[in-house]
């Protein structure tokens, strides 16, 4: 979960059970109170958040142990979401112009810049 001035995020897993559909979502709440939005919804394994000042970024993570999951984002005044790079990763993080993250498997810290 993080928050900025005015809204709160957080991520819902939502792994597929039993060879459903995937079901994790990105959400956003107003501080200052209403229903909850969707930013994305249908994502597989939607795991780790962070914000910049336009955009919202998590790391989708398959739980079949075979795919190779994704950095996605998307702006948070809602839009479609986009994968930026294929990876498991845990830990997300972002700065100015990079988003950096650790690799589930080697746990090196990698970046993607421009993010």
């Amino acid at each position: 979960m993080v928050v900025d001035a005015t809204n709160v995020y957080w991520t819902t897993s939502g792994s597929p059970v039993d060879g459903g559909p995937p079901n994790g979502t990105v959400m956003k709440l107003a501080l200052a109170g209403g229903p909850p939005v969707a930013l994305a919804s249908n994502q597989d394994g939607a795991y780790n958040i962070a914000i910049d000042a336009t955009n919202v970024y998590w790391s989708n993570f398959p739980n079949d142990n075979v795919s190779i999951g994704a950095l996605m984002t998307v702006p948070i005044a809602g839009g479609a979401p986009v994968a930026l790079v294929p990876a498991n990763s845990y830990g997300i993080a972002v700065d100015a112009t990079t988003i950096y993250w650790t690799d589930f498997k080697s746990g090196v810290v990698e970046k993607l810049t421009p993010k």
